[in-house]
């Protein structure tokens, strides 16, 4: 019989760490975010994603018109807390989709960081490839001015799908 001395302190091979908590994105966090320059709101947003998406690579691209972030882009394979992006106000596109193979990739099901938001600028709103539902559509109610439209691979039903009904300059659905 044999038995193997284990160094007081040393973690068992089962042993796991535990995620880290991270805090929820508040109201002072989007007004600290936002008084800053908008290129340093993107790059502090990117920072954000990262920190409550593990495994996301931080990859954002966006679009500054006159000193405001009118686009953001963010691949949603790695992403289900969008929170951060609560610090844009005036947004023309918002591109939160995944990619496909064979399936859909993106991992984004939960909008309600998209609740408080005023949205009704966007023209151009990409969810595709996401796990986003019906649900989700009512932050979008304001949408009236949308030229593109993209929720392919998704489960949104013609329910969903009612909340674009006044969209009538709709031209990619």
């Amino acid at each position: 019989l044999r038995l193997a001395r284990v160094p007081s302190g040393a973690p068992s091979p089962e042993a796991r760490t535990p995620p880290v908590a991270v805090a929820p994105f508040t109201d002072a966090d989007v007004q600290r975010i936002a008084a800053l320059p908008a290129a340093e709101q993107v790059e502090e947003v990117r920072k954000e994603l990262m920190k409550r998406n593990p495994g996301f690579d931080g990859t954002v691209e966006h679009k500054i018109e006159d000193g405001v972030v009118t686009e953001i882009k963010v691949v949603t394979d790695q992403v289900t807390d969008i929170a951060p992006i609560r610090v844009f106000e005036a947004l023309r596109v918002l591109e939160c989709s995944g990619t496909w193979t064979n399936k859909s990739n993106g991992l984004l099901a939960d909008l309600t960081p998209l609740k408080a938001m005023n949205l009704a600028a966007l023209t151009h709103l990409g969810l595709g490839c996401t796990e986003v539902t019906d649900a989700g559509m009512v932050y979008f109610k304001d949408c009236k001015d949308l030229k593109f439209l993209r929720l392919d691979g998704t489960t949104v039903t013609d329910t969903g799908l009612a909340r674009f009904k006044d969209c009538n300059g709709l031209t990619f659905l």
